[in-house]
């Protein structure tokens, strides 16, 4: 007699792909994001591929599915924390720090604008670029209310930020500094360091 799969339940079926985004997490995190692929989760999973692609289809899905968990910690963090600036350069310090908390979350931020966008299928697309659009709308409540900005000014502020932060985030938090080089040297080299040109970029936006 032939047995008969038992029907997964739908949580069974969301705390598998839980999982499966648990594992990728952890490797890319513990690796670096290269070292995530479908035939590194089936060794690390014990799951079939075929199970897998039930799931994800590529590893660009897995990536943006993590994305958007990151995406909406960060906002989360940004929501509580930058209300609480009492001026401009407490609020920048505030957001560069919450940029700089998942050292994670800075590369992924980068990954979506030069990767993910072009490896993705529509509906995942879709998805990815609709999360992005909602955690920007809300900052911008929040960088009107406390910084005191008209709508339009408060989300030209939000984008600002926004395109600093990737601008930025190409350059080291803490660039490599050699004892054998001149100061001149070494001073060019710490006004590459991410935060330096985050701060440099924002400040022009000063309300």
């Amino acid at each position: 007699m032939t047995k008969l799969s038992r029907v997964q339940t739908p949580e069974e079926k969301v705390a598998k792909g839980e999982f499966i985004l648990q594992v990728a997490e952890r490797i890319i995190r513990d690796e670096g994001l290269e070292a995530l692929s479908v035939n590194r989760l089936v060794q690390e999973t014990g799951f079939a591929k075929g199970t897998l692609y039930l799931y994800f289809t590529t590893r660009h899905e897995i990536l943006a599915s993590l994305f958007v968990q990151m995406l909406t910690a960060w906002n989360h963090r940004l929501g509580k924390n930058l209300t609480k600036a009492r001026n401009y350069d407490e609020f920048c310090a505030r957001y560069m720090r919450e940029l700089t908390y998942d050292p994670l979350f800075l590369p992924m931020l980068v990954l979506e604008r030069l990767d993910l966008e072009t490896g993705l299928p529509d509906d995942t697309y879709a998805k990815v670029s609709l999360a992005l659009q909602q955690v920007l709308g809300e900052q911008t409540e929040v960088f009107k209310e406390t910084l005191d900005l008209t709508d339009q000014l408060a989300s030209n502020l939000v984008w600002a930020f926004y395109t600093a932060a990737l601008g930025a985030a190409k350059f080291p938090q803490s660039p490599n500094m050699r004892a054998s080089v001149s100061f001149e040297v070494r001073e060019f080299q710490e006004a590459l360091r991410f935060d330096t040109l985050f701060r440099n970029l924002v400040d022009q936006f000063a309300p």
